[in-house]
């Protein structure tokens, strides 16, 4: 509150600058909660604090023009959802599972649910993603995480991305 006051007395002259002064010195040598007693009582003194004091006391006008709604439009512009996203990526994974049987493998399953979950968030993916997140990087580099897929992570990160492309995505 005493900053406020303090920007404030230096905008003021005369009186005003002079009722400031005093109430600085009045505040600064009362206590927190004698200070915050004294300001509650002199409610009035905020008013000094909300004049406009620059530009004469007139409030600055930009337009002679009152503002007003012209417009309004909801929606992505030529972007998609979110949940459209969500749903297009599920779809791909669905889709790579069709063509791909990993539901004999435990850990082939595993991996592409990984990759799942890691295009929620990052929204692409290519084979770099394996030795520099820390995601897969953790538990395993691509050398593994390919051997795990029978040497065709790339070829399943390719196919899933073309998948994607389909539905208005680049191809990555």
């Amino acid at each position: 509150m005493l900053d406020k006051l303090q920007r404030a007395k230096n905008k003021l002259s005369g009186e005003k600058l002079e009722q400031i002064q005093s109430l600085i010195g009045k505040v600064k040598n009362l206590s927190p909660y004698e200070s915050k007693k004294f300001l509650l009582r002199h409610v009035d003194l905020f008013g000094l604090l909300q004049q406009k004091i620059l530009n004469g006391g007139r409030p600055f006008v930009i337009s002679d023009y009152k503002d007003e709604l012209t417009e309004h439009k909801r929606g992505y512009g030529t972007g998609q959802k979110p949940q459209d996203y969500l749903s297009e990526i599920t779809n791909a994974i669905n889709k790579l599972k069709s063509v791909h049987d990993f539901s004999a493998d435990e850990l082939k399953l595993k991996w592409i649910n990984s990759i799942e979950t890691y295009l929620k968030y990052k929204f692409f993916i290519t084979i770099e993603v394996f030795d520099e997140d820390k995601r897969f990087k953790q538990k395993g580099d691509f050398k593994r995480i390919n051997k795990i897929l029978g040497g065709q992570l790339a070829q399943i990160i390719d196919e899933l991305n073309s998948y994607l492309s389909f539905s208005g995505r680049n191809k990555i």
